[in-house]
């Protein structure tokens, strides 16, 4: 109960502007459109089928981030892209890179200032790009993933 009571206070909700996410301890907890949902492991099966594309790819390039880290980040996006996307049941991760200040804009959040790093994961969303920053905000021991509008 205290895991799930934490979780509600300390995630910051994605919602239609793309607000970042802190990642809660418990797997199968995530903050989406102003609500803490829960998640089954049955559910989340079904989220994680829609990638056509292996998770290997992330834990290659991000050596801060564990591979449940990178796997909650995947499930966070894929459930945030089926609520928005109800059409599309496949998603494929194209690339991971670093942030760039020159090419990307986080128009929600300019002054944010990252830590030990700052990536742009690119996802294939039914034929349309769509841009996460996935980051460690400086002066925390956590990350936060959110849709960078473009």
């Amino acid at each position: 109960m205290l895991k799930i009571i934490t979780a509600l206070f300390s995630a910051i909700l994605i919602t239609g502007c793309a607000t970042p996410q802190k990642a809660p301890r418990d797997e199968n907890l995530f903050p989406i459109m102003g609500q803490t949902l829960e998640v089954s492991d049955e559910q989340l099966a079904i989220y994680r089928s829609r990638w056509v594309t292996s998770p290997n790819i992330v834990i290659e390039a991000s050596p801060y981030l564990t591979k449940s880290d990178i796997q909650w980040s995947l499930d966070l996006i894929s459930i945030y892209e089926s609520l928005q996307n109800q059409d599309c049941q496949a998603f494929k991760l194209l690339q991971t890179r670093d942030f760039a200040p020159a090419v990307d804009t986080d128009k929600h959040f300019p002054n944010l200032i990252p830590d030990k790093f700052d990536y742009v994961w690119e996802i294939d969303v039914c034929g349309k790009q769509r841009n996460y920053r996935v980051v460690n905000p400086k002066g925390s021991s956590n990350f936060s993933v959110h849709l960078l509008v473009q």
